[in-house]
């Protein structure tokens, strides 16, 4: 895994997470619309109770997933976040944490660095700052727990 992909687990994991909040989202609506509808029906509405039941179900599993990947992903995050800290260049630790923390955008990194080309900062100083979170970090001292590396690589 390279430092890049390394560090993109953590903005990989915000993206996971709204991803199954939506999910759950969307069963909790088709269980809200399917139990008012049917709410009235006499005991012959057992398909509708297995709809509900399954939307639920369903709903329970994405929020215990979204919960285990939420609690991994804040131990994760405050890692990376220090590991990052180590950096001795402030201008690469702050690049790396607009980035890879806040998941800023290269526009607005480059404007917060105070810099004006957005090459330069994404191509140049970006590089340079990596090959400096390689030094702090090398590769064989990164540890990805199981759930992140299954979800996000």
């Amino acid at each position: 895994m390279t430092t890049k992909e390394y560090l993109e687990i953590a903005t990989g994991l915000d993206k996971r997470i709204a991803s199954l909040s939506d999910r759950v989202i969307m069963l909790r609506i088709r269980a809200e619309s399917i139990t008012p509808s049917y709410g009235g029906v006499a005991s012959g509405g057992s398909g509708n109770q297995g709809k509900v039941s399954s939307s639920v179900e369903a709903m329970v599993d994405f929020e215990n997933e979204i919960r285990q990947i939420r609690d991994e992903f804040v131990k994760f995050r405050s890692r990376i976040e220090f590991e990052i800290q180590r950096i001795p260049n402030n201008i690469y630790a702050t690049l790396l944490e607009e980035r890879y923390i806040k998941g800023e955008q290269w526009e607005i990194i480059t404007e917060k660095l105070a810099y004006s080309d957005v090459k330069y900062v994404r191509e140049v100083l970006h590089s340079r700052a990596l090959a400096e979170f390689d030094k702090i970090t090398p590769e064989n001292t990164r540890f990805v727990p199981f759930i992140l590396r299954r979800d996000s690589v």
